[in-house]
């Protein structure tokens, strides 16, 4: 019965002209008091699969009694469905939640890849969303939804028509083939760490270990701590090059007390890592800076960073592609190939996580 009420408001609401819309949580709000990094990066997909959407966030949305009407009807079916804000057409969508991992898992992993490593993926994606409808910040970049589609801030995702769009029906259909099947073998299995659902980030690639969430954020979550990770060298974007001129480098810490006074060679001082080899800090004209800060400031791929100054240029060269916390997707598609399951592979990246399913309990 409350199938048919809910399917009746959502033809009311199609016949009268509103878009059905939803609510947004914050992302990785756990242990982003700020949320200044917040991504669950997408990895960077070959040619005949990519992110449809940018990694910036500038959209804003404001709250109609539509979204109001939205939200008393998911609240009739909490586990089902999600409340979506997307950030390029700046709505608000309700959606089936497996329906909605489909497109995220599609937009953050290659269907090229091991099923294995897809259906950790899928989990990793589930548990993500669960994890921001139980204890999100709805409040914090997308108001009124569980969850955007800005992969800079939570996920990407992209729809089958998209798809078909850019690469033809066939593609499209037996791609998004491969990843429902591995949604679908991985129904309502989401990570847990003492009976809490985790907040499962994941990166494109790591270089030897992960990074920790204490070393990343500042936070410390048991269950996302530096791990070992396979050799992922072969990515073909693991290693990354980018040049600045000196002015380029000056003009990035505009808003900072830097000194570049003197010569370009003592600009760059006192580079600190940690255990793993991961800029924690650097000395930028008198000024301490953090190593996430100068991937933000500089668009670098990781914190792994070489450094070198040649003349009136220098230049930066990484290892790894993304934060570095939790899974890394590469790493899982290595291990998947080495005959490892998605249950090892996620277990391995999630310390001491539990697979279980999705229990009505938790949305009392």
């Amino acid at each position: 019965m409350k199938k048919y009420l809910i399917m009746l408001m959502v033809f009311i609401m199609w016949c009268t002209g509103l878009p059905v819309a939803t609510n947004y949580i914050s992302e990785n709000s756990v242990f982003l008091s700020d949320n200044a990094i917040s991504e669950a990066e997408s990895i960077e997909v070959e040619k005949t699969q990519e992110s449809i959407f940018e990694n910036s966030y500038t959209s804003t949305f404001e709250e109609t009694s539509v979204a109001e009407q939205a939200e008393s009807i998911i609240e009739t079916e909490p586990v089902n469905t999600v409340r979506v804000y997307n950030y390029k057409t700046e709505e608000i969508i309700v959606m089936e939640l497996e329906e909605y991992i489909v497109g995220t898992v599609y937009a953050e992993m290659p269907s090229s890849f091991e099923p294995e490593a897809l259906k950790a993926q899928a989990i990793a994606v589930r548990s993500y969303i669960v994890h921001n409808i139980l204890y999100g910040d709805r409040e914090s970049g997308h108001p009124g939804a569980d969850i955007c589609t800005n992969p800079a801030h939570c996920i990407a995702y992209t729809t089958i028509d998209e798809v078909i769009e850019k690469y033809g029906e066939v593609f499209a259909e037996e791609s998004f083939n491969i990843i429902r099947q591995a949604v679908e073998e991985t129904k309502d299995l989401i990570m847990t760490y003492d009976g809490e659902v985790i907040n499962s980030v994941f990166h494109a690639s790591s270089c030897g270990f992960t990074e920790s969430c204490a070393d990343v954020w500042g936070g410390d979550l048991p269950y996302l701590v530096s791990v070992s990770t396979p050799d992922e060298s072969s990515f073909y974007s693991y290693y990354g090059k980018m040049t600045f001129t000196a002015d380029e480098f000056k003009s990035k810490f505009a808003s900072y007390q830097c000194d570049f006074s003197g010569s370009i060679y003592n600009w760059i001082k006192n580079i600190e890592t940690n255990s793993i080899g991961r800029c924690e800090s650097v000395d930028v004209g008198g000024v301490t800076i953090s190593g996430n800060t100068l991937r933000e400031l500089f668009g670098l791929k990781s914190t792994k960073i070489k450094i070198t100054i040649n003349f009136d240029n220098i230049i930066f060269e990484t290892e790894g592609y993304g934060h570095g916390v939790g899974m890394s997707q590469y790493g899982a598609n290595v291990m998947a190939e080495a005959g490892k399951t998605y249950e090892e592979i996620l277990k391995h990246y999630y310390t001491d996580v539990e697979l279980e399913e999705i229990s009505l309990e938790w949305f009392k």
